[in-house]
């Protein structure tokens, strides 16, 4: 993923949010990681001027909908939101390692995705 600037970021602009699942686990919206993904996503949800909206994992991606008062409320929110998603993740699955495979990837929510 590429490491340029991140566009700028607008309090009242939603954003989505993508990242990448390290290939091999299960889903993180499979019924066995549900519950404990669940919670993470709910103790992360609203700090430091980021705020989760919705979310939605699929296989081998976890999409998020967010708001942030700036690029760093957006950094600090996703840092603290992934850091819960994976510690729970991995606890679960007795596996320590990068839950997520890279950077995430940050556009208007209501761009087009082709």
């Amino acid at each position: 993923m590429s490491h340029l600037r991140r566009p700028k970021v607008s309090r009242s602009e939603e954003l989505l949010v993508t990242l990448s699942v390290q290939p091999g686990l299960p889903s993180l919206g499979s019924r066995e990681l549900r519950g404990p993904v669940e919670a993470a996503v709910r103790a992360g949800s609203d700090r430091f001027g980021f705020r989760l909206i919705s979310y939605k994992a699929g296989p081998g991606s976890f999409e998020l909908r967010v708001t942030a008062t700036d690029r760093r409320a957006l950094a600090r929110g996703m840092q603290g939101l992934s850091v819960r998603i994976a510690r729970a993740v991995n606890r679960l699955l007795e596996r320590k390692g990068r839950l997520f495979v890279d950077r995430y990837d940050v556009r208007p929510a209501g761009e087009n995705n082709s």
